[in-house]
């Protein structure tokens, strides 16, 4: 393996990383609503399958609040141009 190929891999993996963190971090209400809505943004700005399924799945269900909904929506419209 090339250098090059061992940076693109190890930049793909914080990559998927950070997304994952987001998502869990979006979804658990052991956060201040303010950070879910912030982890929210972020995945709007990450863009990505996972980012977009995740933010639809906020976007579809009543268990969460209706402030971060709005954010998932936000950020969804966001992560669709990304």
């Amino acid at each position: 393996m090339t250098p090059h190929e061992q940076t693109t891999g190890n930049k793909m993996a914080n990559e998927r990383l950070a997304i994952n963190t987001l998502i869990v971090v979006m979804k658990s209400n052991e956060y201040a609503l303010s950070v879910r809505m912030g982890a929210a943004e972020g995945l709007g700005y990450a863009g990505g399958i996972e980012a977009r399924e995740a933010l639809i799945k906020v976007v579809q269900s009543d268990s969460y609040s209706n402030d971060l909904r709005a954010a998932a929506a936000t950020a969804l419209g966001r992560a669709s141009r990304a």
